[in-house]
């Protein structure tokens, strides 16, 4: 079974000065197979209005715009894992930057 320390960040391309709602693409490592695509993404929340960020997985456009996740994840604990070391890293990159201020 795979767990959180099979797993790195191979790399983070930051999208800078975008309108839309990507803000990053992060490389996943797991074992010898690296998953590209992963996405950060901003989006609304319906209730408080505020934006948030989210990781999510590799997907592509099917018909009518609509997308599809072409890697899927069945074990829930992993993906949520999996989630938070992309965000960190999404996270750390921007802070090399200067996007966020270091403390």
């Amino acid at each position: 079974m795979l767990s959180e320390d099979d797993v790195s960040i191979d790399r983070v391309f930051l999208i800078n000065g975008n309108t839309g709602p990507t803000r990053a693409f992060v490389s996943v490592r797991i074992g010898p197979i690296v998953i590209k695509g992963f996405r950060i993404v901003t989006a609304k929340d319906k209730e408080s209005g505020e934006d948030y960020n989210f990781a999510a997985n590799p997907s592509s456009p099917g018909k009518e715009g609509k997308y599809f996740d072409t890697v899927f994840i069945d074990d829930e604990d992993f993906n949520k894992s999996l989630k938070r070391k992309v965000m960190k890293a999404w996270y750390e990159a921007k802070k090399q930057q200067g996007d966020i201020a270091q403390s």
